[in-house]
This record gives C-alpha cells, sequence and structure tokens, in this order.
C-alpha cells in the first residue's frame, strides 16, 4: 500500500482482524515471530541452527532487522530524498553565510593585511590568519551544534518521542563543519593575499 510522499513512511493503520482477514491469513498464522535467547547463548551459533530448523524463513538478529529497515525507508520512501535534500540546503547555506562573513572582515582589514606584508610577513602567515579565523568560526558553530542536540536528546529521553544518535554521526558533522569553513575561507584568503604591500605609502 502507497503512503504518502515526502518524508513520510508509507504507514496505514487498521484493526488488526479486518488486516488479517483482508490478507486471508488464517488464525495461528504469523508473518514474524520475535525469539529471545538465554542470557549466555552464543547468538552467531543460535541463528544458523533455527535457520535449518525453518528453512523457508529468514532468521536474522535485532541489529540485521534494525539496518535492514533503514536501508528500506532510505531506498523506498521519500525520507531518503528529503534528508539528502535539506543536507545539501543546510551544507550550501552554512557555506555561502561563511563565505560572506569572511569576504566582509577580510574587506575591513585589507589595509592591515597590505601593513603587515610591509612589515615582511610572508603569504604563509596571511594564509594562517585568515584559515584560522575560518576555524575559529567553524569551533562556534560545532559548539553550537553540539549543544542544542544534546539538551533536545536530555529533554526526550524517557519519554515516548524515539531519539537515536548514531555514534558516528556527531564525527561526520564535525567533519563536514570543518570543510565548509575552510571552503568558505577560500575566497576571503584570496582576497587577502591580493594586499600590496606597497599600497600602504600610497
Amino acid at each position: 500500500m502507497k503512503g504518502p510522499g515526502g518524508s513520510r513512511a508509507p504507514w496505514c493503520s487498521a484493526i488488526f482482524k479486518e488486516v488479517r482477514d483482508m490478507a486471508g491469513t488464517p488464525p495461528g498464522r504469523y508473518s514474524a515471530l520475535s525469539v529471545e535467547f538465554k542470557p549466555g547463548v552464543n547468538q552467531a551459533l543460535a541463528v544458523p541452527r533455527l535457520q535449518a530448523l525453518v528453512p523457508n524463513l529468514a532468521v536474522m538478529t535485532t541489529p540485521e532487522l534494525s539496518r535492514l529497515t533503514r536501508q528500506y525507508y532510505v531506498a523506498n520512501t521519500g525520507m531518503g530524498g528529503s534528508l539528502a535534500f535539506f543536507t545539501s540546503v543546510a551544507v550550501l547555506v552554512g557555506v555561502v553565510i561563511i563565505i560572506l562573513t569572511m569576504y566582509a572582515s577580510v574587506l575591513n582589514r585589507e589595509r592591515d593585511f597590505a601593513v603587515l606584508r610591509a612589515l615582511g610577513a610572508r603569504r604563509g602567515d596571511i594564509v594562517v590568519l585568515v584559515i584560522g579565523q575560518g576555524l575559529i568560526i567553524s569551533l562556534f558553530g560545532l559548539l553550537l551544534g553540539f549543544t542544542l542536540p544534546a539538551l533536545f536528546l536530555n529533554l526526550v529521553r524517557g519519554s515516548t518521542i524515539p531519539s537515536y544518535m548514531p555514534a558516528m554521526v556527531p564525527l561526520l558533522h564535525a567533519g563536514v563543519t570543518v570543510l565548509c569553513s575552510l571552503l568558505g575561507s577560500l575566497l576571503a584568503l584570496r582576497k587577502a593575499l591580493k594586499a600590496e604591500p606597497a599600497s600602504v605609502f600610497h
């Protein structure tokens, strides 16, 4: 059954008895069974044995079912496309904001860069100054980006609202933030490197 488009999942709510009648499933037959192992049981050995007992069924562990479920909703619903679109827009907006901030800062201090060059500063010193400013902006962004989700997750902990933060997401978020800051600093860096030392003496 197809659900609504966008980021919504294709769910349809109905009474269990009516669904069983529509599917033609007789009483006592189920589409899925949950098996809980006793403490100390080796799941790596138990799963193949269960599969051998029921060769016509798929036997999988909880992590495997979770992985397949996530893959299904990302690939077969609008959730994956919506997530990719919003992420791309957020990255683009972040890069543009950093470009404008850094470029305006360099324009206001163009004479200062020329003075530094006249006093003997090398091009590498200018690179360090501009890139360092971009990294400082990214650090403030990371501080804010980590604080707000942490507060939200702490508020919904123990409630009925499901929340899940994979361990790789903070690392990926930090890497993308630093990369956006570096990309946004390139145009400002080019402008700063064009500052002529001789312009100070005009």
